[in-house]
């Protein structure tokens, strides 16, 4: 009877794994191409803290503690993060989303659809902490320096045109995105699809000072490290004739 068991046993993990086999998990279904918006989940996969604090400081709150339950902070006990994104399309196994707050490299842990019948509470009012709704640090005027103007160039990837790339730079900047610690920092440089945008901070105003695209950025560094290179090997030359 025990040996029936494990041969009944054996049969159901066997059709599971030729049933997992046949069923494409990573291929996005048609029916998902409906969807206009998506819950996605994440894991905060590049924290590098060895230990969670019950009190953190939001960057938006000018160094006053919240718990962490009680902010979005990336150092949790589960380091899970949630985002709504627009699906823009579906290509294969691919999907393509807008809105995304996720570094590269990010680990997705599922995708979800979002309901507004569900998702969005509209029979009750919604409550929002005060500190949330009118946070102490002021928004930042953004402007754009004539040099990081003649910067943008026509190659971006998530990005049409060049008024949507100073859009996503000004909803970055007018937040003030330096953290409590770093809130007197006068510079700060952020990446944003194929560019690292520098800009400078003077009391309420942040100004985009120089946009740099990464690529040509990379092959600088590349072109450096060959003249390093051939530096070296020439010195080396040198030396050995001299011997």
């Amino acid at each position: 009877m025990l040996l029936l068991l494990l041969l009944l046993a054996l049969l159901l993990l066997l059709a599971l794994l030729l049933l997992l086999l046949f069923l494409d998990f990573h291929l996005p279904r048609t029916s998902l191409i409906s969807c206009l918006q998506v819950w996605v989940l994440f894991l905060f996969h590049d924290n590098g803290n060895k230990s969670i604090k019950a009190l953190v400081h939001p960057p938006r709150l000018d160094g006053t503690r919240k718990g962490l339950f009680a902010t979005r902070t990336p150092h949790r006990p589960n380091p899970i993060g949630l985002s709504l994104c627009k699906l823009e399309r579906v290509e294969g196994r691919t999907l393509h989303l807008s809105g995304v707050d996720i570094i590269q490299g990010t680990p997705i842990l599922d995708i979800k659809p979002y309901i507004p019948d569900y998702d969005n509470e509209t029979d009750e009012e919604v409550k929002i902490p005060e500190w949330i709704k009118r946070p102490p640090v002021a928004r930042l005027n953004v402007q754009f320096s004539q040099e990081a103007e003649n910067k943008f160039l026509p190659s971006f990837t998530f990005f049409k045109t060049k008024e949507e790339v100073k859009q996503a730079i000004s909803d970055v900047l007018v937040h003030d995105p330096r953290s409590g610690e770093g809130r007197d920092s006068e510079s700060f440089i952020f990446a944003l699809d194929t560019i690292d945008v520098t800009c400078h901070f003077d009391g309420d105003i942040a100004t985009v000072a120089e946009v740099v695209e990464v690529y040509s950025k990379l092959k600088e560094e590349m072109k450096e490290k060959m003249k390093e290179k051939m530096k070296k090997g020439e010195e080396e030359g040198t030396k050995t004739r001299d011997q």
